[in-house]
């Protein structure tokens, strides 16, 4: 289904976005969201997507002069493509940044202290 408001593709019969239930089947030509990435990570993925010859859209949450007066730390980059090649877009974004991709700042589970149980020392043979 498609939330045609965030552009959305989704499984489900609400968007987990905005949760909208007037979702869609997708069209062809539709633009997906495919991810959020900081500049940096970006810029890696808009290079893989020109590489891959798969067209995209590429919309930053901050206007340029904002981006300069506050730094590339703060921008998020919201990339979107054709229907027709999202699920190309998906697995190149998720084969990409797979082994060490992005963490997402929001995500708290990803700074938690390790189980001390879980970790091996060097003196344990």
């Amino acid at each position: 289904m498609y939330c045609e408001k965030c552009h959305v593709v989704t499984e489900y019969d609400v968007c987990p976005d905005c949760g909208r239930r007037h979702l869609r089947e997708p069209k062809p030509d539709d633009e997906c969201l495919v991810t959020i990435l900081d500049t940096m990570f970006g810029e890696m993925l808009a290079d893989l997507l020109r590489e891959h010859q798969i067209p995209f859209r590429r919309r930053s949450s901050l206007g340029a002069a904002l981006a300069t007066y506050l730094g590339a730390s703060f921008e998020r980059q919201y990339f979107y493509v054709p229907y027709e090649r999202y699920e190309e877009a998906c697995d190149l974004t998720n084969a990409f940044f797979s082994i060490n991709g992005p963490v997402d700042i929001d995500d708290l589970e990803a700074f938690e202290e390790p189980d001390p149980d879980m970790i091996e020392s060097e003196d344990e043979e």
